[in-house]
């Protein structure tokens, strides 16, 4: 039975902006970003969440689509960590600056405050392009053919 008092929310807790890492990955429904908050302070890199995380949900969600089992595309994935989108975000000193590829394009329909709210940074973060976290064309070209990807999206220059 109901006293008729209503619960009142309080205030929305403050952000807690985090470092981490992004992808920007390829699903049947369209681009998604996918993040690693580095809440306890341990970083990892790409690689390890690549295979950890990206893959798994990759290849669970294009197994039905394609037709081939999810150990197939996560096994055919798990070496192409440098196939998609991604960056870094760090601290420096009371902001933070989002190293990235370049590699955003408009059809991903992704943008850059998109990345920024998943890290909750409550002010306009810095972006730098960085060399190092452009895609190598080799693992893009694999992913483009293994999930049947008219798409295509900038790459490291001779990579």
């Amino acid at each position: 039975m109901s006293n008729g008092s209503k619960k009142v929310k309080g205030p929305n807790p403050a952000p807690r902006p985090s470092e981490g890492i992004f992808y920007v990955a390829r699903f049947p429904e369209g681009w998604k970003p996918m993040a690693l908050r580095f809440e306890s302070g341990v970083d990892v890199g790409h690689p390890v969440f690549w295979g950890q995380k990206v893959v798994p949900c990759l290849a669970r969600a294009w197994s039905p689509v394609l037709r081939r089992s999810v150990a197939e595309l996560a096994s055919a994935l798990d070496l192409c960590e440098y196939g998609f989108p991604r960056g870094r975000v760090v601290r420096q000193g009371a902001r933070h600056l989002i190293y990235h590829g370049n590699n955003l394009t408009p059809f991903m329909k992704i943008r850059r405050p998109a990345i920024e709210s998943i890290f909750e940074l409550a002010c306009a973060a810095r972006w730098e392009d960085d060399e190092h976290e452009r895609c190598l064309s080799k693992d893009k070209d694999t992913i483009r053919q293994l999930l049947r990807l008219h798409e295509d999206w900038p790459h490291a220059k001779g990579a």
